[in-house]
């Protein structure tokens, strides 16, 4: 189904296991700014087995503008490709489930992406606990940038984004975000997603103001510390870091691509120091395959380059020191 003249922004939103959490994401985005002809929440049921699905069927009841789709369990990735097929708003919205976006908040974002003619649209973000608290500010390695001019995506890629590269940050007009997510990617695969479709963007920009609230909670897939889970983190990031080398080779100006792969193979060397010591010399040569030595330095902190700094004389030896370290 295409877009519609009044529908002016779909809102996806992946739903696994999240009973605790849905009705709160729900809420918020309900609590805006546009008719709800004017917008549609698609909640995607991914073979839940708690009452989220039952949750999302609650709130199609009793809301015209919230769509319910139900599916067997095959990962985020599906199931963000299966509600863009059925978007029909101009503009497309990724939220997590179990996050919530400020309220009165959406008519802003949709007039800023018509009055600027935008393909993209990005905004600020907070990191929350389950009460709401703000637990730290935003301090990833590379700053943000959140100037307001209008520019291109590879300029904006390389001169505005900093080292957090998040799906849920963004507003997108639709024919810029229909690029398929990569099912086998569960870490992650919103980086990749994002850096593929800034590289075709025309016309992007940014807002400074808060309009996400990204609840950090344990027992999340990124907090998870069962072995199986971090091996397959790992193997996810492995697989980015490979197509990130492979990115390169067709962009002039790659400067965020390196800082990117640098704090990448940091995160990948560290894990696999702290988990699976033993498997070491198989990940190293894993990388140099892919050519990631000597690691680059683009907008790394004064730790990340210390760490920088002993990888490129030894990636052997740092994951030695982290592991004797920790011991």
């Amino acid at each position: 189904m295409g877009t519609t003249e009044k529908m002016k922004l779909s809102i996806i939103v992946p739903v696994y296991n999240v009973a605790a959490y849905l009705g709160k994401c729900v809420d918020s985005l309900l609590a805006q700014d546009l008719p709800h002809e004017a917008y549609e929440i698609i909640l995607v049921d991914d073979g839940s087995t708690d009452e989220s699905g039952r949750i999302a069927d609650k709130y199609a009841e009793r809301y015209s503008n919230v769509v319910v789709i139900h599916k067997p369990n095959e990962g985020v990735s599906v199931a963000r490709n299966t509600a863009m097929a059925q978007a029909r708003g101009l503009y497309v919205q990724f939220v997590d489930a179990d996050d919530y976006i400020m309220p009165n908040c959406l008519g802003a974002l949709v007039r800023k992406m018509e009055t600027d003619n935008l393909d993209v649209l990005r905004f600020n973000y907070q990191f929350v606990d389950e009460a709401g608290n703000v637990v730290h500010p935003n301090k990833y390695s590379q700053p943000d940038d959140y100037t307001d001019s209008v520019c291109n995506g590879v300029t904006f890629l390389n001169e505005r984004l900093g080292g957090g590269c998040f799906v849920w940050q963004y507003i997108f007009r639709k024919e810029t975000a229909d690029i398929p997510f990569t099912p086998s990617i569960v870490l992650g695969e919103d980086t990749y997603w994002t850096i593929q479709m800034l590289q075709n963007v025309q016309r992007i920009t940014s807002i400074s103001e808060i309009i996400y609230n990204y609840l950090v909670r344990q027992g999340s897939a990124t907090l998870s510390r069962q072995p199986e889970k971090i091996k397959k983190r790992l193997a996810d990031q492995m697989w980015i870091t490979s197509q990130m080398q492979e990115m390169k080779r067709n962009m002039q100006d790659h400067s965020w691509l390196d800082g990117q792969i640098a704090n990448t193979v940091v995160t990948i060397l560290t894990s696999v120091a702290l988990n699976f010591y033993g498997e070491r010399g198989y990940y190293i040569s894993e990388l140099r395959k892919m050519g990631v030595f000597p690691i680059g330095n683009h907008h790394l902190t004064p730790a990340a380059q210390r760490k920088r700094m002993i990888i490129n004389l030894s990636p052997n030896l740092f994951c030695t020191m982290v592991h004797l370290k920790n011991k």
